[in-house]
């Protein structure tokens, strides 16, 4: 099992906020056509929510009762009106109007995604973000040794101090499963079961280490 882990998923979710990286890690024409399709798609949710509202049966009734009323004023005047519909045939046409803002804009919010899928596809290229990775692994090994070095002049201290209160000077940096993962507590074993394989500090260091030599793993295959 790999420790970094990501998963993929269809450019719509990439795109959402809580699943593409931050502003400041991208480049300024990603940032850009981001922004873009935000605003593109709140545009499309008030329109959608626009439509929806005019576009119902109460809505068709009320304009029909509207050209009832005004015909029935009309007749008292004994006048004709110039279009009997018009209520009606008004709010059909702005239903028409809202539906074609809307599929303009589901259209508009295609051209953008296309525009990202092109944008990532230029940068995927890019050799700085394989330099980046390597550089961050190679910082990732340096601080990890510098890590293991004084943890290790640590112990020597807490060894020394011990010898003097009896206790056999070294012995190995050690951590039971409870200390890394301490959900076993819960899980009704007692001490002496969670600490009978104890696990050491150059494991622990070594599975760390790895990080800075895998590529990050996908869940949905796992």
């Amino acid at each position: 099992m790999n420790a970094i882990r990501t998963q993929q998923a269809g450019l719509e979710q990439l795109v959402e906020p809580y699943n593409r990286p931050p502003a400041h890690l991208l480049p300024k024409p990603l940032v850009k056509l981001l922004g873009e399709y935000d605003s593109v798609r709140e545009r499309l949710s008030v329109a959608r929510n626009a439509l929806s509202q005019i576009n119902t049966p109460a809505a068709t009734e009320q304009a029909r009762r509207a050209d009832i009323s005004a015909g029935a004023q009309a007749a008292r005047t004994g006048k004709q009106l110039a279009n009997p519909s018009e209520n009606v045939e008004a709010l059909e046409q702005r239903v028409a109007d809202a539906r074609q803002h809307v599929e303009n804009l589901e259209a508009a919010k295609l051209l953008v995604l296309d525009d990202i899928e092109q944008a990532q596809d230029t940068e995927r290229d890019n050799p700085k973000y394989e330099k980046d990775i390597d550089a961050a692994r190679k910082a990732v090994s340096e601080a990890l040794a510098v890590l293991k070095d004084q943890i290790d002049t640590l112990a020597q201290k807490v060894y020394l101090r011990g010898w003097f209160d009896q206790w056999i000077y070294g012995s190995e940096v050690q951590f039971s499963v409870a200390d890394l993962w301490p959900r076993v507590r819960d899980l009704g074993a007692g001490r002496h079961e969670y600490s009978a394989y104890p696990i050491d500090l150059d494991t622990i260091l070594a599975a760390l280490e790895s990080i800075a030599a895998e590529e990050p793993e996908d869940e949905a295959t796992h």
